[in-house]
């Protein structure tokens, strides 16, 4: 449904936001998009979007080509760009509606398509109520709405659930794997990765603009948790330091610290920590997750003495 091949953005010479890039998304499926701040997410997601055209490759959605056909390729596609917010001074059927008339829903739909999407956002009591009277959470569930009023068999949604309270989270995502189920093809974006792996079907990793596999069937990662007496701040910097680390997470009480792919345990961390001076008072491995992989891959691709794998396909 959305095919992305060997796109290419580059906003100056010495700049490749996006260097051959390419995957696709599966009607009835879920794609997730991760990576670190600055890795070109949104820059693909605002091309897939037609609201930048690529400077090498092609893109297609629904088989109409973004930059040939951008017209049609809309028709087809619901967007959801990063902070997505609402007129406020809008009452919230006046937003779908507006929405509507944009993307064409012939007159004789609209009120039915406003009424099931206000439904469909838990709003159906509050259709004229101002926007701006609205929690956050639910200014997305409208947003979300608003990109599916016209009936699209695509969505792009660029940080959906960015600020909401871990209830609205759920709702979110709930909302975007029946979407899914309901045959849609939906790539998402998120930098909560539990988030991703939570909804995701496939996942596709960026990193400096080139994407990065990790096969379903690879070694995960290992994580450790562990707390040291007192000066944690100066206890992070020293593991992030180590060959052994992919990264280190703070908790409230404690640091989460995935290590490398291939690491057998967490001795060498605790040794250098004893070394370094400080007193560990826990250490306990933590189940393992895709995320912690997705971590290590990243890593590793910033860091050439991590190892070869998982390089750009």
């Amino acid at each position: 449904m959305i095919a992305v091949e060997a796109l290419t953005h580059s906003y100056d010479r010495a700049r490749v936001v996006l260097d051959h890039v390419s995957f696709e998304v599966r009607a009835g499926s879920v794609t997730g998009l991760v990576g670190p701040n600055g890795a070109g997410k949104t820059t693909l997601m605002r091309t897939i979007a037609t609201l930048l055209r690529p400077r090498g490759g092609r893109v297609t959605v629904g088989g109409h080509d973004v930059a040939r056909d951008p017209a049609r390729a809309r028709r087809t596609l619901g967007f959801v760009p990063e902070r997505a917010t609402p007129y406020l001074d809008l009452m919230c059927w006046e937003h779908l509606d507006f929405f509507a008339r944009a993307t064409a829903v012939p007159a004789g739909e609209r009120a039915a398509r406003v009424k099931r999407a206000l439904e469909q956002a838990g709003l159906q009591d509050r259709a004229e109520a101002s926007i701006k009277e609205l929690s956050k959470g639910l200014r997305q569930r409208l947003a979300l709405q608003a990109a599916l009023i016209h009936g699209p068999d695509a969505l792009v949604l660029d940080e959906p659930t960015d600020g909401l309270d871990p209830e609205s989270r759920g709702e979110v995502l709930t909302s975007i794997r029946a979407l899914a189920d309901a045959g849609r093809a939906v790539l998402i974006s998120s930098h909560v990765l539990s988030e991703i792996e939570e909804v995701s079907d496939d996942v596709v990793i960026l990193v400096d603009g080139k994407r990065h596999d990790v096969a379903p069937d690879a070694p995960r990662a290992p994580v450790v948790r562990l707390r040291v007496r007192e000066r944690s701040d100066e206890a992070e910097r020293l593991l992030a330091g180590l060959p052994a680390v992919a990264a280190v997470t703070r908790e409230p009480d404690a640091l989460q610290v995935t290590l490398a792919i291939g690491a057998s345990d967490a001795g060498d961390v605790a040794a250098a920590l004893v070394r370094g001076g400080f007193t560990l008072t826990a250490l306990e491995p933590i189940q393992t997750t895709l995320a912690s992989t997705f971590r290590e891959v990243i890593a590793r691709s910033r860091d050439p003495r991590r190892g070869a794998g998982g390089g750009p396909s």
